[in-house]
């Protein structure tokens, strides 16, 4: 799992912060800002409209599922299983 915070770069503490509550901080994780967010958005994924956060789960085949909101770990699992089949 790698993390992506598209965040301007003074949100790095505070997203470490979040990682760190959250038991992620062992993850490799990125800070990825841009000053047109929109074409940041896009580049990611010409069909994301901005809305955060955001999860793109990858299967065996490369194949992308994006997911909009907050996931729960039961979510994550949940995934997990799908996409490792």
């Amino acid at each position: 799992m790698i993390m992506l915070a598209a965040d301007d770069l003074s949100a790095t503490e505070q997203i470490k912060q979040i990682l760190e509550k959250n038991q992620l901080s062992e993850l490799e994780s990125w800070v990825y800002a841009e000053d047109n967010t929109q074409k940041l958005q896009f580049e990611i994924d010409p069909k994301w409209y901005g809305e955060l956060p955001r999860t793109y789960f990858f299967d065996k085949t490369h194949q992308r599922t994006g997911v909009s909101g907050v996931l729960s770990k039961d979510d994550y699992e949940k995934m997990f299983t799908k996409i490792l089949k």
